[in-house]
């Protein structure tokens, strides 16, 4: 296969793009588009490869994943190593944690699922500080590069061309479809689905097959210049990330093919432009600078440095040095590298992926070395995994699939052998309460059973529309299990039912009591004040007494930056210095008056304001003996439920004795 230069250059756009966008300058609001562009290119030229080999008899499948494996692994281990090394000094144990998974998955080439898995999306802020996010794109690579090229090898050998190049073409716009249809049909992020993306690389493969003239003409100009702006134009446009692959991937891809194509004239404007000196030494180096990028701005992001401008250009310097040096040194040496298939898989894949699983059961094993942060971060870290330990099950009974038999064996704690009941339910905030309870109800000698849904408002006859995850549509679970906890409610004796939630979160027009009702804030006030007092005419008819549990202070605006900051770079730190809000217990909400309503019409219901434990004065506990409390933004972790519970009892007394 002849070597094409404008590739290169085209490739140079695509990666700088890429960078531009992660550095995020301000005019390339789509820069993430580089990333079609290189699945296009990599889609034609293996498909180019494949062809030429096999029509000359000499394609080889275990050469070609020789070559492959030594073109792409030294480099791409180069920078694991060197994420590894940033991990290790800077990220925090549960931060490490998922650091080391990423490794593991990117290593047997399935980033592209784990980061869909634990990101909201791409490009969102809990993936910023991601230091492999960008490998999702080599795990699709890799995963087109399994499967594609044998299919082809073997249908080239065993069929007539033309029959292969219908079939290719059909599989394209079929895949094409299918990406259009999950695109806006679906409820859930396809950014990373190898099947949504598969549809470019084959676009690509497409091309390949396509005879060309050597000479150009004005259209094949204005095909390639047209295809230039395009991705240019895009790369500048805002907004077309939501529902990512879309129409502008579709325009994207097939700008792509469109400058591929006008390329193939060696008199084209694009093939000009694009085999420009500059274009071409950075194309040559893209894959480099593609590897080497973002781990430097990850880290930015992860330290809080991100916006400072001086930090991020020294970054991005230091990791174009570090690029060119990968791809002079490692890189361009190693791809001629001559091995066997067996012996080229166990040293660049094998190896380091059983390296990464050690790496990380020894890390899981000693909580991911908290040591590294010092003796009073270590002390607090095996604070918070004691208490964990204690909290039993926890974990387990934060579940959509409700379970009758073994939620009830699992999920009960306090004094467990007791014949004085109480069931407690609610959303997460509900199941954090674990071990503040568990305080309190060792002291009382009540078995608690604790059944929780997430983000679910356990009160009877309605339904949360448009919720959390659930676009236009009810959250079924959260209906079908709570109509399940009242149904136990009814048939089983209870002392106390105990119900916990994220009160304020429920304030809001999404709260109906049957699919297709109006909605409205003053329509949800309506159907909560209805909703309560139907749950506590169950709880009371059943003979329980009923017991409402108040959210907790949660953490304030910019708690975690702080601390993080000081952990990290390990500065001297004051207990409560990060905590600069102050708190007023007169902020009362929709629901702390409607309780208060509630105490005067049901005279047997508690309520329960851990605040009373959490807060005094003008200031809430965000430490407790110099350990966070909070497990993220509105959980506390099992230590301060525990320590709050023992301060609750002192304070309060116990309220169900």
């Amino acid at each position: 296969m002849k070597y094409r230069s404008d590739i290169d250059g085209l490739r140079a756009i695509a990666v700088t793009l890429v960078i531009l966008f992660h550095a995020g300058c301000i005019f390339i609001n789509s820069g993430f588009i580089g990333v079609d562009v290189f699945f296009v290119i990599s889609g034609y030229l293996i498909t180019k490869i494949i062809l030429g080999g096999t029509n000359n008899n000499e394609f080889n499948l275990k050469n070609f994943f020789i070559r492959r494996i030594w073109r792409l692994q030294p480099s791409f281990l180069c920078a694991i190593i060197f994420t590894l090394i940033i991990g290790s000094v800077f990220y925090l144990p549960e931060d490490y944690n998922t650091y080391l998974h990423s490794v593991k998955n990117a290593l047997y080439f399935s980033s592209n699922k784990y980061f869909a898995d634990v990101t909201t999306s791409y490009a969102s802020q809990d993936s910023n500080y991601l230091l492999l996010l960008h490998t999702w794109s080599l795990s699709i690579e890799w995963q087109w590069y399994i499967t594609f090229p044998i299919a082809l090898h073997m249908a080239l050998k065993y069929f007539p061309e033309k029959r292969v190049i219908i079939a290719n073409h059909i599989i394209t716009i079929s895949l094409l479809i299918t990406s259009s249809y999950l695109s806006y049909h679906s409820n859930i992020d396809r950014y990373y689905d190898f099947i949504s993306r598969c549809f470019e690389l084959q676009i690509g493969s497409c091309l390949a097959f396509y005879k060309f003239n050597e000479k150009s003409n004005k259209f094949t100009n204005l095909f390639g210049l047209l295809g230039l702006l395009s991705i240019i134009s895009i790369g500048f446009y805002p907004g077309i990330i939501n529902g990512y692959p879309n129409i502008y991937t579709v325009a994207i891809a097939l700008a792509t093919g469109m400058i591929i194509f006008s390329g193939e004239k060696t008199d084209s404007i694009s093939s000009f432009v694009l085999s420009s000196n500059i274009l071409v030494g950075i194309g040559k180096r893209s894959y480099s600078l593609y590897l080497w990028h973002w781990p430097g701005i990850a880290l930015l992001h992860y330290l809080n440095l991100f916006n400072n401008t001086m930090m991020l250009l020294l970054t991005l310097l230091g990791s174009c040095i570090l690029a060119c040096i990968s791809y002079k040194y490692i890189e361009m040496p190693l791809r001629k590298v001559q091995k066997s298939l067996s012996f080229t898989v166990t040293i660049l894949i094998v190896i380091p992926l059983l390296m990464s699983v050690i790496i990380y059961s020894i890390a899981k094993k000693t909580d991911n070395f908290p040591w590294r942060f010092g003796s009073e971060f270590s002390r607090s870290s095996a604070l918070i995994d004691e208490y964990k330990s204690l909290s039993g099950h926890r974990s387990d009974c934060l579940t959509d699939q409700f379970d009758n038999e073994n939620n009830d064996v699992l999920c009960t704690f306090g004094e467990i052998s007791s014949k004085k009941k109480a069931l407690f339910i609610g959303d997460s905030n509900s199941n954090h309460y674990w071990m503040f309870l568990d305080v309190l109800a060792k002291n009382s000698n009540l078995a608690i059973t604790s059944l929780s849904t997430s983000s679910c408002l356990t009160l009877p006859g309605i339904y949360q529309f448009d919720w959390w995850h659930f676009y236009n549509t009810v959250y079924q679970a959260c209906y079908d299990n709570t109509k399940t906890y009242y149904n136990k409610i009814e048939n089983n004796k209870f002392n106390y039912v105990i119900i916990g939630e994220l009160w304020p979160m429920y304030v809001s027009d999404k709260i109906i009591n049957q699919p297709g009702d109006d909605r409205s804030l003053e329509l949800s006030m309506k159907r909560l004040d209805e909703a309560l007092r139907k749950s506590l005419d169950i709880i009371v008819k059943s003979g329980s007494v009923p017991v409402i549990m108040k959210e907790i202070y949660t953490r304030p605006e910019g708690y975690e930056t702080c601390l993080k900051e000081k952990v990290v770079l390990r500065q001297e730190y004051t207990h409560g210095e990060c905590n600069s809000q102050e708190w007023s217990q007169s902020n009362m909400g929709w629901f702390d008056k409607k309780f208060i309503e509630l105490q005067k019409d049901y005279p047997s219901l508690i309520v329960i304001d851990i605040k009373d434990a959490q807060c005094a004065g003008n200031k809430c506990k965000t430490e407790i003996d110099g350990v966070s409390i909070f497990r993220d933004v509105g959980h506390l972790n099992d230590f301060a439920a525990y320590k709050l519970g023992e301060i609750y009892l002192r304070s309060n007394g116990n309220p169900f004795k």
